[in-house]
């Protein structure tokens, strides 16, 4: 198993104030290696003031990831400034039972009801050794 490696350029040099005490930054994080075992994205939490309030140790009051290369979907925990990425589950489609000839119209199948059931698995934490892709982000907390 191979060690997590990611590289973060950012949109500005540094954090943007948006208030007294807030600010924002905006970039992209390429996961070129994901591991369960990551590390802090010090990249991005660097900028914002550590602090002892329970859930913002890092500062951070809030990542919001925008986009995803790949299709997976990245959580940040804002007390360890780690990524966690997760792959989205199966998506299962119910039978629908049309004969050959027939035409789905309205729920109904030549005068017969039938239900479509569609049921999206759980996410799941992906598998070690992946390559991610790229991810866009924008993080707001406080400033140092």
């Amino acid at each position: 198993m191979a060690a997590y490696a990611s590289a973060v350029t950012l949109h500005t040099p540094k954090a943007e104030r948006i208030s007294r005490n807030l600010g924002m930054i905006a970039g992209n994080i390429d996961i070129t290696n994901y591991n369960s075992t990551t590390t802090e994205e010090t990249d991005i939490t660097r900028y914002f003031k550590n602090s002892s309030q329970v859930g913002l140790e890092k500062g951070i009051l809030s990542l919001s990831v925008t986009s995803s290369e790949k299709g997976y979907v990245l959580g940040f925990d804002k007390t360890t400034g780690k990524f966690i990425a997760y792959s989205p589950g199966a998506l299962a489609i119910g039978d629908i039972a049309l004969a050959t000839g027939d035409t789905y119209t309205d729920a109904a199948v030549n005068g017969a009801v039938n239900a479509i059931t569609v049921t999206a698995g759980a996410l799941s934490e992906v598998a070690n050794d992946l390559d991610l892709g790229t991810f866009e982000f924008v993080a707001t907390g406080f400033l140092g």
